[in-house]
């Protein structure tokens, strides 16, 4: 259940006569997990399956409330294969504690989760939870780096900026880097944003302009820092390519770090196995799904390529660049007409996160 972040308070408890064993703990997870749909039906077995004493925790934003202040939605859970097994649990009376992982699968991708459940019967013979608290391993690794100022607008507009730029929303994020810019005018990763959508559009005077503002700026960054933005101000290619491994190592959990870096990697196997490690810890990441199709497509893994590109169409249908890319692979296929279908919805959709040139559909 990955959109289930639940995670839990203080349970107050009576152990009774009725004694719970871990199989009949582990059996009432499966049956949850087996009427797994999006339906009220199903959120009100959930919300049906919890002990009078449950509290909702949320991790993210640290609310606690009690069960009666919370109404279950359908939209908590998924629309696909939800699964999960106890990795260890133990018995004591008539409450079960199991620490487990689960996995979320939806289109190609597979998302994994840890989480701690509490199971209690009650005089009835009912089982219901106690606690749940889960956390999505991928939202470990949601944050770019350790970054050199800590304070929680800069955390906003620097997570907007970077976020944006990893779902290939271009323009937005040089909008985050605008606010960031302005509201911390000393921090030269601030200008990313606009260094990206530069580089995207190939406007090379602009990149060029915005190489020295962020180099008369660097100096306060941290380590990590320091080496991203070395790497996108470097000349030659062989500190590129030097700086990229010093800043994957420092931050190997930055999408646009990992894409950059394999940009700048002449191996391509190295190139394939990076994306794909932080693919793994960022499912479906648009930008990352649309670098891995052009490897594939560099190896002709054509079908394999095919896959990751139709995923970005279908679940980011959003993004012109699903179409766009959609359309080289076509093109690369020798199917024109599907090709400019492609080029042609990519041109048509909102210009403002994507610099398309029209005229590249009537090639």
């Amino acid at each position: 259940m990955k959109k289930l972040m639940i995670y839990a308070g203080s349970a107050v408890f009576a152990v009774s006569c009725t004694s719970l064993s871990v199989d009949e703990a582990r059996t009432y997870q499966s049956e949850m997990e087996a009427a797994n749909a999006p339906t009220e039906e199903h959120a009100s077995a959930f919300e049906n399956g919890l002990h009078d004493d449950f509290a909702y925790y949320n991790g993210a934003s640290g609310n606690v409330w009690p069960r009666e202040e919370i109404t279950v939605t359908p939209d908590w859970f998924d629309e696909d294969t939800t699964y999960s097994e106890f990795v260890s649990a133990l018995a004591v009376g008539n409450v079960v504690s199991a620490f487990g992982k689960g996995t979320s699968t939806y289109g190609m991708f597979d998302i994994n989760t840890r989480y701690h459940a509490m199971y209690t019967k009650d005089s009835d013979g009912s089982v219901k939870w106690l606690r749940n608290m889960a956390v999505n391993e991928h939202l470990l690794a949601y944050r770019w780096m350790k970054l050199s100022i800590d304070e929680e607008r800069f955390n906003e507009l620097f997570r907007g900026m970077a976020m944006n730029s990893t779902h290939l929303r271009f323009t937005t994020s040089a909008a985050y880097s605008d606010s960031l810019a302005e509201e911390y005018p000393d921090y030269a990763p601030a200008h990313f944003g606009h260094m990206l959508l530069a580089w995207q559009s190939g406007d090379e005077t602009k990149f060029t302009e915005l190489v020295e503002t962020v180099k008369s700026k660097m100096g306060g960054e941290n380590e990590a820092e320091t080496q991203w933005m070395m790497a996108m101000t470097a000349d030659e290619p062989e500190m590129r390519t030097y700086h990229w491994q010093n800043a994957l190592n420092l931050a190997p959990n930055a999408p646009m770090i990992a894409t950059f870096y394999s940009f700048n990697q002449p191996n391509m196997a190295v190139k394939e196995a990076v994306i794909r490690r932080v693919l793994d810890r960022h499912p479906g990441n648009p930008g990352l799904c649309n670098v891995l199709g052009y490897i594939l497509m560099a190896q002709d893994r054509m079908d394999e390529a095919k896959e990751y590109f139709e995923f970005n169409v279908d679940y980011n249908g959003d993004l012109a660049n699903s179409f766009d890319s959609m359309g080289d692979w076509y093109a690369r296929n020798g199917d024109k007409e599907s090709a400019l279908e492609m080029f042609q919805k990519a041109a048509d959709m909102d210009p403002t996160n994507f610099t398309f040139n029209p005229d590249r559909a009537e090639e």
